[in-house]
């Protein structure tokens, strides 16, 4: 008899958790190792960068490159990192609940003494441990690799941005988990997630640029988690909760809905 679906799921997704957490250790420690070679061709690399409105869509409103503090939150914060986790959030959250169905073992997970309701939050528990394993995967690696390489970051805006990351891709997440829940249908809520979360970078990237989106990227959730480089300034109280009422409110639903919806089996 299953006694607990958290324990289940997170072995299930176990193997895959451990690679993305090494893969993503990896890249931070490497993009540490590089930072010495930039900061020694600083004046070189200012010089190759003739378009400093097109480099604010990759490192913020500074432009900032060749400081710590903007070449980690260019090579990695404003971008590759938080879509990765997106990613895999995207992922978990499309198939916690529809991925049941679409292999035929709602019925065996439904079959035991446990509620709908408990199955939503188990579920969504394993959204928030995933991404909190991956988070703390990339604080080590970055905490290893800037006092190997001798990067100076404050360990509290480290701490700060890492915590933005990882509400931010719990967000997204939340949403595919909520859609998966709702609706039963994997792919419909890859692609909603996907498309949403697509439109709100490009929102907040091309905010600062374009004249015309600038009332509109406050709409983003990039805008709220990345800022000027909250590397630099922090993540503020008001920016986490924004950042947290998205998935509190798809967990929300997920539960209401869940319970009432026909389950195929």
């Amino acid at each position: 008899m299953l006694r607990s679906v958290y324990t289940k799921t997170l072995r299930e997704i176990s193997t895959s958790l451990l690679w993305w957490s090494v893969g993503l250790f990896g890249y931070v420690f490497f993009s540490c190792y590089f930072y010495p070679v930039i900061a020694s061709k600083a004046s070189a690399f200012v010089q190759l960068i003739k378009d400093v409105s097109l480099m604010n869509f990759f490192t913020g409103a500074s432009g900032d490159f060749v400081t710590p503090q903007g070449y980690l939150f260019s090579e990695f914060f404003s971008a590759i990192g938080p879509l990765l986790l997106i990613i895999f959030s995207i992922g978990f959250g499309a198939d916690a609940i529809a991925g049941e169905e679409n292999r035929k073992t709602a019925d065996l997970l439904l079959s035991n003494p446990i509620t709908r309701s408990r199955i939503i939050l188990d579920k969504f528990l394993v959204l928030l441990t995933g991404n909190f394993v991956l988070s703390l995967a990339l604080w080590l690696g970055f905490l290893l690799g800037g006092h190997i390489y001798h990067i100076q970051i404050d360990s509290l805006k480290l701490i700060q941005t890492n915590l933005g990351m990882f509400l931010l891709s719990l967000s997204f997440g939340s949403l595919a988990f909520m859609v998966s829940a709702w609706l039963g249908q994997k792919g419909l809520a890859s692609s909603i997630s996907t498309l949403i979360s697509v439109i709100s970078y490009f929102l907040w990237g091309f905010g600062s640029m374009v004249n015309s989106l600038k009332p509109y990227e406050k709409l983003s959730l990039f805008y709220y988690y990345a800022g000027d480089n909250p590397l630099k300034k922090g993540l503020s109280s008001k920016s986490a909760l924004i950042l947290l009422v998205p998935a509190v409110v798809c967990l929300i639903v997920a539960l209401g809905t869940y319970e009432k919806r026909d389950i195929r089996i």
